[in-house]
């Protein structure tokens, strides 16, 4: 990488809009700081935390409205789609997930790919494994979707990533614990992204819970998670990231 002018700083690989988790009602960006600066360090882009709004007040489709506006300002505010990528974990994973939804049905261009960490991508949460894994995870055993739905189809594509029609979806890598409630939506999603010939990278960490490379960044699992986004991201730019 290198600097521009009289400005010292790296010009960025590629830019990353991060969509953060909390299930659709909580937490921040500021809560994602320490993970932005490792995914950062690991990829050499830089990221973009989106404030979307949050439910109960704001329920579905207001959030996704949100992340559609961030894409699209993205785009008109002079970044190439192609040095550009969607990621997101947990409800944020859905929710850039969801993204590639709008951006089908509105033709955006393609972007460089999607960076997901266990996204929740199945809002009816009936695989075997939200039972299975219920006691080796830190999700909570009963996860508050309501607030977010208030009447929506959880089974809708732009809320259940697994229902879309994932061959239009760009590269694709996917992060995920093998002990974690998700992880059932997760193969499935990752299985029909791959019969679709979509190129996907999933990651299944075993004895690994949900989101482990936010809880647990020092770990060498969450460690090889990261340096496998750097390969992902390394191998899916497309062109220089000048603007």
């Amino acid at each position: 990488m290198g600097a521009t002018g009289t400005d010292l700083r790296p010009t960025p690989a590629a830019t990353i809009l991060y969509f953060h988790g909390g299930g659709y009602v909580g937490t921040s960006p500021a809560m994602y700081a320490l993970f932005v600066s490792d995914l950062v360090r690991a990829t050499g882009c830089e990221v973009f935390v989106a404030d979307y709004r949050l439910a109960p007040e704001f329920p579905f489709p207001v959030g996704l409205s949100d992340a559609t506006s961030v894409l699209v300002g993205a785009i008109a505010a002079g970044i190439p789609a192609r040095t550009l990528f969607v990621a997101g974990d947990s409800g944020g994973g859905g929710l850039a997930s969801a993204l590639m939804c709008v951006r089908e049905m509105e033709s955006l261009d393609p972007i460089a790919g999607l960076i997901l960490v266990s996204p929740e991508v199945d809002l009816r949460l009936d695989t075997p494994s939200m039972a299975e894994n219920a006691r080796s995870d830190i999700l909570p055993w009963t996860l508050p979707t309501t607030p977010y739905l208030q009447g929506a189809d959880p089974g809708s594509a732009c809320l259940s990533a697994i229902e879309q029609n994932v061959g239009t979806w760009p590269p694709t890598i996917i992060a995920f614990g093998a002990d974690e409630m998700f992880r059932d939506a997760i193969r499935l999603l990752a299985g029909r992204l791959d019969a679709a010939g979509v190129a996907i990278t999933a990651i299944e960490a075993t004895g690994m819970f949900h989101v482990y490379p936010i809880v647990m960044p020092w770990h060498p699992t969450a460690r090889a998670s990261m340096q496998e986004v750097h390969s992902f991201v390394s191998m899916h730019l497309v062109g220089p990231a000048v603007r």
